[in-house]
């Protein structure tokens, strides 16, 4: 994993290099793939840098990250404070302590899906949303889609306009309850908790969202969400809960902190 993650920073680097040389900050998986050749694994994950850690030091130093354009594009934008958000400390009162009987399906998956699987079917969400484990609420299990229309639009980063076409947009999980929709988005780590996270994971679905549904739903009907399971230092598997909004849908910069708990999993035996 090391050696992988070594060989993507240089990647990174080598990329930028080339579009430093040719003045061009924009470039595409086929320029990615003829610079890598076997060194990689996967050529096209290199450009998915979900934490400002992945960033090689390089492009901190320029402060530099890359957001998607889609169709295979993409491009390096200045602003690392607005690409990436420090997750937020949980006070002590937001801490619950969560008895749950475990599925055999738990721990099977540790994708995003089966972050998200783990706080549905054991009422985190609901409880977090709305403070009641039993609520009711609509479930929608999207897909990846690029659709041509919804896809496809303006937003700001800073003062910076960046356009998209056609882009691939994840969207791990909506609910819904009374004309409200929540989005989900999460991540599982590798042990201990991240120190941030990037913000397209939760701005792209509400923008998504908006495109498809704005003449039925308002900006503030909308509740972005960001879920991390992680394991704490002294071994607890845990679940923390972020809620975000956008002051501005047009600016992804204007993400705004609402609110987060931790969700602390103790395991009863079965009955």
């Amino acid at each position: 994993m090391g050696r992988e993650k070594g060989a993507k920073k240089r990647t990174l680097m080598m990329v930028y290099a080339h579009c430093e040389q040719t003045g061009n900050f924009r470039f595409n998986n086929a320029l990615v793939k003829r610079l890598t050749g076997e060194e990689l694994s996967n050529q096209f994950d290199t450009t998915k840098i979900d934490t400002s850690a992945m960033l090689p030091a390089e492009l901190k130093e320029r402060d530099l990250f890359i957001v998607h354009l889609g169709k295979g594009w993409h491009q390096f934008v200045r602003g690392i404070a607005h690409g990436y958000h420090a997750l937020e400390p949980v006070s002590a009162d937001d801490v619950h302590d969560w008895d749950y009987v475990p599925g055999i399906l738990d721990k099977t998956d540790d994708s995003e899906a089966g972050v998200l699987s783990l706080a549905f079917n054991q009422q985190i969400l609901q409880h977090f949303l709305y403070g009641n484990r039993i609520v009711q609420l609509f479930i929608n299990v999207p897909r990846r889609t690029r659709g041509k229309d919804t896809n496809s639009f303006d937003y700001l980063i800073g003062d910076q306009t960046v356009t998209v076409s056609q882009l691939q947009i994840e969207m791990d999980f909506i609910v819904e309850k009374n004309g409200e929709i929540a989005l989900a988005e999460a991540k599982c780590a590798a042990g201990a908790l991240p120190r941030d996270f990037a913000v397209v994971q939760v701005y792209l679905p509400y923008k998504r969202l908006l495109k498809m549904l704005g003449h039925k739903l308002e900006a503030k009907k909308i509740r972005s969400m960001f879920f991390v399971q992680y394991t704490r230092p002294d071994g607890k598997d845990c679940i923390r809960v972020y809620e975000y909004t956008f002051a501005d849908p047009q600016s992804m910069s204007s993400l705004r902190f609402v609110r987060n708990a931790e969700y602390v999993l103790n395991k009863e035996q079965k009955r």
